[in-house]
């Protein structure tokens, strides 16, 4: 059993949360695939992160910061795609090194529920915008002779 302070630095469900932020996640979590809620609050995935930092050398501080990047990347928060350039920004450390990281996490943590990660990032990214198309005919020279409009 994790040590209680140890549990809520290194669990995605606690990490760095708010008071502000606190009761937003609290009902999106309500709605989240159960997988991804026990991914969140289980002590394997807390016991996970706290070994992977302390293996790292990482600070308590750190290790907060890792398991409040995996909450933002399995609620949508963050795209997957953009886990490893926000962790390397962060912590700090070189790509190199986060990119490393992000793969444990990923083939250890995210791998048995990663459909449902991918469902979630799907519906929380916005639809690219419609392009504008204007109902007026437009000038095919596109020339306006400033000269004109200055006298």
């Amino acid at each position: 059993m994790l040590d209680t302070r140890i549990y809520y630095t290194a669990s995605p469900y606690y990490a760095e949360l708010s008071d502000a932020e606190a009761l937003a996640f609290f009902t999106l979590f309500k709605k989240l695939p159960l997988s991804v809620q026990d991914l969140l609050s289980d002590e394997k995935t807390a016991d996970y992160l706290w070994t992977l930092g302390q293996n790292n050398n990482f600070t308590d501080d750190q290790i907060a910061l890792m398991a409040r990047k995996v909450r933002e990347i399995v609620v949508g928060k963050i795209p997957l795609d953009s886990f490893a350039s926000e962790i390397s920004r962060e912590l700090p450390c070189d790509q190199n090194y986060a990119a490393e990281l992000v793969r444990f996490i990923t083939n250890d943590l995210f791998a048995p529920i990663m459909d449902d990660i991918k469902k979630i990032q799907q519906e929380m990214t916005p639809p690219p915008p419609t392009p504008f198309i204007s109902s007026q005919e437009t000038n095919k020279n596109n020339i306006i002779d400033l000269r004109e409009l200055s006298e």
